[in-house]
């Protein structure tokens, strides 16, 4: 039986609920869309979110073992600190085992299946900035995935610290006049850490032109708003700048042109979505459809020159990696009552 009790500050909101899926709708209400699998008889979880103004930290506490599958939301990073317990992470493809203390950073579209026993998390959520943003989705698949993702001890710690007193204090200051204030203060100090953190991983950081970023940000919200496919000459036209100036401003900006960048945030969104449905099954037409993709057979030449492997291929190792995941969590609780 799930018990779940989701503790919103400011307002001191309780909600609870019994179902796993219930945790999933609440869990993505707060922090993005996520699949839940149960891997222990009985768990019990408890979530807190306290918000500034330029982010949010989001406290997790879990008795008993789940699995927690998510892609990583468009526009946030995430700086997720480990408080206790122990995680088995497969992060982009890639293992890794966490211990208490240890932090990783999460890139927009990175996609994570964990297996979480008896844990204390901080996830530590900010908003980018659209120059950040728009470099960081202009970069080839394989080019963010190398990025390593692993934060080093003594960052680590600093974030780890921050976020602790930034939830202790939110809890003792609640209702006073200066609170608001104070949990601000604390949480723009936390915000510029993780910026350091992402800057120092991906180089994202760099003088931009305003110019050029305006014709970015135009096309980069006209890309993301429909899963139409624009032409070269009707980005211009909705950035009102030549041919010459988008396809610089997109060199300057994204280290990309505008097609390339263009493609990329479609084929993102594609697997993002495939991803979410993995239980299903979710035709390559279909898909294909969605995201404006002419045909399967174009999404499909496309998708594998991104990702390395097809659609079917990202569905069938998410489903592998949960399998993978609950049998491990079954084998150690038949071991832990021989």
């Amino acid at each position: 039986m799930a018990h779940v009790t989701n503790f919103l500050l400011p307002n001191y909101k309780i909600l609870e609920t019994r179902s796993l899926g219930a945790l999933e709708a609440q869990y993505s209400d707060l922090t993005q869309p996520n699949r839940f699998f149960q891997a222990s008889e009985s768990f019990h979880v408890r979530l807190a979110q306290v918000g500034w103004s330029q982010g949010r930290i989001t406290y997790s506490e879990l008795c008993g073992k789940i699995i927690n599958a998510s892609v990583s939301p468009g526009k946030e990073v995430v700086v997720g600190v480990l408080g206790d317990g122990h995680a088995e992470v497969m992060h982009n493809l890639i293992p890794r085992s966490m211990k208490k203390g240890d932090v990783i950073l999460y890139l927009p579209g990175d996609e994570s299946v964990h297996l979480l026993d008896n844990t204390r998390i901080f996830s530590v959520r900010v908003p980018i900035s659209h120059a950040r943003l728009i470099r960081m989705r202009g970069r080839p698949f394989k080019s963010t995935e190398a990025i390593d993702r692993r934060v080093e001890r003594s960052a680590a710690l600093d974030v780890e610290s921050l976020s602790r007193y930034l939830a202790s204090e939110a809890e003792r200051v609640h209702g006073l006049p200066s609170g608001a204030d104070q949990i601000d203060s604390i949480g723009l100090a936390l915000t510029e850490r993780v910026l350091r953190i992402i800057d120092q991983h991906s180089s994202s950081q760099r003088e931009v032109d305003p110019g050029m970023l305006e014709i970015c940000r135009t096309c980069d919200f006209a890309i993301e708003s429909t899963n139409q496919h624009y032409s070269a000459h009707e980005l211009s036209e909705i950035a009102c700048c030549s041919h010459r100036q988008l396809y610089r401003a997109f060199s300057l900006i994204a280290d990309s042109t505008p097609m390339d960048y263009q493609r990329r945030v479609h084929l993102a969104r594609a697997r993002s979505f495939a991803l979410r449905n993995a239980d299903s099954s979710v035709s390559m037409q279909r898909l294909a459809e969605k995201f404006g993709f002419g045909s399967a057979s174009q999404l499909r030449k496309a998708y594998v020159d991104e990702f390395g492997q097809t659609p079917a291929d990202s569905v069938r190792h998410r489903r592998e990696v949960v399998a993978d995941m609950l049998r491990q969590a079954q084998t150690e609780q038949v071991m832990a009552a021989v």
